[in-house]
């Protein structure tokens, strides 16, 4: 099996069953089996690329900034699915959704803990949801009639499917993620002619030791996995619901929850799956930051200290280009390579 059928199977579990126990561990650890000893990144001789090469950082940016590639954490969205989920919430779901209409957050915990088993199956994406204290003010459900609190909540859901699109939920991934996109072929002419500009830039080759080694990007070891190309994009659905709920206000409880994972699991198959008649020849690799800070995440870039390997010269470099990048190459201590090396 390949390096992205691997990264396929594992992340296709996952989607299909979160609660599944040590899935993170397991993506962690074949990010770590699969990776590649060398990685590399194509650039233009720009100021901002050129410092960023000084600096010796790894430049890590949201999708939305990123300046050639508009199918990054890409949404797609089915309205049947949402319909389906619609449905489940103010049907199946009622009961327990009435019943946490009236307690309070920590009670809303403590229920889960109770209702349900750890080791029994996930029963839906709803688990690990509860309803916006603020805005339902609980309190005001005690006593009511089924009937009542029924009518509730279909009108807080069918408000909630009423607003879902493909593009506010394109512009909450991209505003919640930063990506720093590789490439695992060593000298691609296609690679060096788009993001190189015609050769005329440079190439900077990353040991797969060094990535694991700019440190957790939060509590975690970094997750570095191949880019899937499919023919079609995947439904995104599930993710376009969570988000939507979000943004009207219900509550995903904190901590190793399934839909917390399962929230992870989406974004991932957001980031990772492109279209493969547009892209598939940049053989792409990526590296994730899935939660920033709050004053990270507003901003377009972000940047890990990372040493390189060594620099490679486009095939067209300018003879002053050529002399700055050897003057940083001399001062971080790293080779110089020419582009047939």
């Amino acid at each position: 099996m390949d390096q992205r059928s691997s990264f396929k199977q594992i992340l296709i579990e996952y989607l299909n069953d979160p609660s599944l126990e040590n899935i993170s561990g397991a993506l962690q650890q074949l990010s770590v089996d699969i990776t590649p000893p060398l990685l590399y990144r194509y650039r233009k001789c720009t100021p901002r690329h050129l410092t960023e090469l000084a600096n010796e950082v790894l430049a890590f940016s949201a999708p939305v900034a990123y300046e050639d590639d508009p199918d990054d954490a890409y949404v797609t969205l089915s309205h049947d699915r949402i319909a389906e989920m619609h449905s489940l919430a103010t049907g199946k779901l009622f009961p327990f959704f009435s019943a946490l209409m009236e307690m309070s957050l920590e009670d809303c915990r403590r229920s889960f803990s109770g209702i349900f088993s750890p080791n029994g199956p996930i029963s839906n994406m709803f688990e690990g949801v509860v309803p916006p204290q603020r805005t339902w003010r609980n309190q005001d459900f005690v006593g009511m009639s089924d009937d009542d609190k029924s009518r509730c909540l279909t009108e807080a859901f069918s408000g909630i499917a009423n607003v879902i699109s493909e593009k506010d939920a394109c512009s909450r991934i991209r505003k919640e993620t930063k990506v720093t996109c590789l490439c695992e072929k060593s000298n691609s002419k296609e690679m060096w002619e788009e993001y190189a500009e015609e050769g005329t830039g440079f190439q900077v080759a990353y040991k797969k030791e060094s990535l694991f080694g700019i440190g957790s990007l939060g509590v975690t070891l970094p997750l570095i996995f191949p880019v899937i190309y499919e023919e079609e994009r995947p439904d995104m659905s599930e993710l376009a619901m969570m988000i939507a709920l979000r943004d009207a206000g219900f509550a995903f409880l904190p901590g190793d929850t399934p839909i917390q994972r399962y929230w992870l699991a989406c974004a991932l198959k957001a980031i990772y799956i492109k279209g493969k008649k547009l892209f598939s020849h940049e053989e792409e690799w990526r590296i994730v930051i899935p939660d920033q800070t709050v004053n990270e995440t507003h901003r377009l870039y972000a940047a890990r200290l990372c040493p390189i390997e060594y620099i490679k010269l486009g095939e067209r470099v300018s003879a002053k280009n050529e002399e700055t990048l050897r003057d940083i190459a001399e001062k971080i201590n790293v080779p110089v390579l020419r582009y047939y090396e």
